[in-house]
């Protein structure tokens, strides 16, 4: 395009060359005024494309947006080369043109590579983009000036060259006047993950903030931020929430951890591809059985951000049996001999760009080859925004490698599929030995699983009918075909187009695995007491106390599945040779709506008292409702305290303190803190704040009662820590900084 304009313009070469640099810097600089509006112009243009273009929205959308951003640039440096080689020529260098121009060349590609490795590799993980991008635009400024010193040089004068270098001027007005200009980057915004909401049939869900920004690192990979909401934490990879303190992710992470391990025969030797928030480790290193854990991760600073997570995952990495591999875990596992006896595997979702050869054939044939010939793999695979149809294909590509396939489901959002080359059994006897470790058991107790029969409750899909749905699958994901990478996004915006049902692919499972639940659970687990198990598999989605599910704080997240299961279990019991158990599966479900209701409606009377500043008048009928409701105990030693009955407070408390996974916990805890202070032994208050904070550091109480503690002891610097950890987790927090003296 601008070859033969550089060749008839005036200008000299040099002079031409220092115009566009100037032009380069100036152009550079003013993308930045545009970078902060780039998500929501991406949304703008793609909900504006949807209509005419359909399917085409997508690229088109991600074309219009690159190419505002990147098309001036592109331009100008295209036009930079040849105006190199005119003033290459009109220096008067020896040898001929055709031999210039290739040294040309040569030293342009070798410039183009350099400075992508550099840049790639050294400015962006150190500088991050928005200094990186002025950086280039300075550095093109500065090329200016030189190349015109240059020219003034070989001239003798400014006089002589002023025409050729008066194309600089714009160049250098453009960059003065935009500096006054440019924004802070909004790094927060960056990190939503706003193109998520592309496949939203409203804009609702742009509405939703993450919270407040506590850490950001553009990493060698991908972008890692840690947000901090009301009492929580979320890390966002690529702009993707993949790991979270919420109970419903904490429970997927835990038993990412667990679950293979109750099966695998021999536990020794455990890798982990993917660290998240570094829970599903955690929880593997619970066992003592366990002797060493491979931890790969490919993205160095989700490693960084492991700090804002240590408070549920014990942090596996100060644990010595823990060799940390900041590598992608599939070329580790195609090159190193090691030989694993299970082996977890937590990617992101595989409708992100790099993931899906995470979730391919010939993935999954590199983990068989480095498993033991009976270990274990645990998948990870979000059913959220996930068709049937692509959940096939990842399940064939698994059974090509692996015979023997279930799926457990963790969450309404979130499924682990275990594979091996033996058929999964986990005699009862294991499980019982596994589980009755203190560790493991406080491990999955924080997980709200307080007893191994309700394991059986996740068994969502047994071997039949998995088999099942990969066999059906027309589907393959390749290295060759990466038909996930391709077609996963178009499922999802097949949603918005109107042309498929929510996306949600565990519905489908569970109605395929619902008939051979009541099988299955004394086959997967030969010698469980099976009537128990029963109970445990109607009852544990009724026992969950509401609000355990954000943010469907009274509803049923299980509601859905059950209404599958349930009728399935009745028909299958009642055919088999035991059909009164199906009597009782009648019961005990009808028994557990009853009692779930009963606590919810407590749970929503107790918030609605609260908002009103009635709780005292309506906390007596409540009580009667719902008497073990950990939030009601809580109230219960509120109430208590409040009448000096110092002793029913400690009770109450202690009631709700044998409850980890309640949200109650952490403020009986700080009762316990004020009860001790009250008292006057410092102490035992002291150990409670900080028993407070460690277990949630999202709420500040913890830190500022321990930091008055240590300051009414003499301890300023102990005062101090505490506050200045504290400020970690909640920056700017008023009193956490007043107490700080800021």
């Amino acid at each position: 395009l601008a070859g033969p304009w550089v060749h008839r313009t005036r200008l000299s070469g040099l002079g031409l060359f220092a115009s566009l640099e100037a032009a380069l810097a100036a152009v550079g600089l003013a993308a930045l005024l545009l970078v902060n509006a780039l998500p929501s112009l991406y949304v703008s243009v793609f909900r504006g494309l949807l209509g005419p273009l359909h399917e085409g929205a997508l690229a088109g959308s991600q074309l219009a947006v690159a190419g505002a951003l990147v098309f001036l640039p592109c331009l100008i440096m295209g036009m930079i080369f040849p105006a190199a080689v005119r003033a290459f020529r009109e220096a008067g260098r020896d040898g001929s043109p055709e031999s210039n121009v290739g040294r040309l060349y040569v030293w342009n590609t070798i410039g183009g590579i350099a400075g992508s490795l550099v840049t790639g590799f050294v400015l962006l993980p150190r500088f991050g983009v928005w200094s990186t991008m002025t950086g280039a635009a300075v550095g093109s400024l500065l090329v200016a000036s030189g190349v015109a010193g240059v020219a003034i040089a070989r001239a003798g004068s400014f006089l002589r060259v002023r025409r050729d270098l008066i194309g600089m001027v714009p160049g250098v007005l453009a960059v003065l006047t935009v500096v006054w200009f440019i924004p802070r980057w909004n790094i927060a915004d960056f990190n939503r993950g706003r193109y998520r909401f592309l496949y939203s049939a409203t804009s609702d869900q742009e509405k939703l903030d993450p919270g407040q920004l506590i850490y950001h690192r553009e990493g060698v990979n991908v972008s890692v931020a840690v947000y901090r909401g009301l009492g929580a934490a979320s890390l966002h990879i690529g702009g993707k929430p993949d790991a979270s303190t919420n109970l419903s992710d904490i429970l997927t992470q835990c038993l990412s951890g667990h679950l293979p391990l109750m099966f695998a025969p021999r536990i020794e030797k455990v890798g982990v591809v993917g660290y998240g928030s570094g829970m599903t480790a955690g929880a593997a290193l619970t066992h003592p059985e366990v002797r060493e854990l491979d931890l790969m991760e490919i993205e160095e600073a989700v490693i960084d951000a492991s700090v804002y997570f240590d408070c549920i995952s014990d942090d596996p990495l100060d644990d010595p049996r823990t060799h940390l591999l900041v590598e992608d875990g599939r070329v580790h596992l195609t090159y190193a001999p090691d030989k694993y006896d299970v082996l977890i595997s937590e990617p992101s979702n595989p409708w992100m760009a790099g993931i899906a050869n995470l979730f391919t054939r010939e993935f999954y044939e590199i983990v068989r080859d480095h498993l033991e010939p009976d270990g274990v793999l645990a998948q990870w695979i979000q059913n959220y925004d996930l068709t049937e149809e692509a959940f096939g294909a990842i399940l064939a590509a698994l059974h090509d490698s692996f015979p023997h396939l279930m799926v457990f489901q963790t969450n309404p959002a979130d499924m682990i599929v275990l594979a091996s080359q033996e058929p999964l059994r986990a005699p009862w006897e294991r499980v019982q030995e596994r589980f009755s470790d203190p560790a493991v058991r406080r491990s999955l107790l924080r997980a709200n699983v307080r007893d191994p029969l309700e394991l059986g409750f996740f068994l969502v899909a047994p071997e039949a009918a998995v088999i099942e749905l990969a066999q059906e699958s027309r589907q393959r994901n390749t290295d060759d075909n990466a038909w996930l990478e391709h077609h996963a996004p178009l499922h999802l915006l097949r949603r918005v187009l109107g042309e498929s049902r929510a996306i949600f692919a565990a519905r489908g499972l569970a109605e395929r695995g619902a008939p051979y639940r009541s099988q299955a659970l004394a086959e997967v687990f030969p010698g469980i007491p099976y009537v128990e198990a029963l109970n445990a598999l109607v009852w544990y989605p009724h026992r969950l106390e509401p609000g355990t599910f954000q943010p469907q704080f009274y509803d049923d997240p299980w509601a859905e599945l059950r209404s599958i299961q349930i009728p399935a279990l009745e028909r299958s019991l009642g055919a088999g040779p035991l059909p009164a158990l199906a009597d009782s599966v009648r019961l005990w479900e009808a028994r557990g709506v009853r009692y779930r209701e009963l606590r919810a409606g407590a749970a929503r009377s107790l918030d609605e008292a609260r908002f009103r500043g009635e709780t005292a008048q309506v906390l007596p009928r409540i009580s009667r409702m719902a008497p073990d409701l950990s939030v009601v105990r809580f109230e219960e030693g509120v109430a208590a305290m409040a009448a000096g009955d110092t002793t029913a407070a400690a009770r109450e408390f202690g009631e709700v303190l044998r409850k980890p996974q309640s949200p109650a916990c952490y403020y009986a805890l700080i009762g316990m803190a004020q009860l001790s202070w009250q008292a006057g032994d410092a102490d035992a208050a002291l150990r409670w704040a900080d028993a407070a904070a460690a277990y949630n550091p999202y709420y500040a109480n913890g830190f500022a009662i321990g930091a008055q503690l240590a300051q009414s002891r003499g301890d300023a610097t102990g005062a101090n820590e505490r506050l200045q950890r504290g400020l970690v987790f909640n920056p700017h927090h008023r009193q956490l900084e007043e107490l700080l003296g800021r």
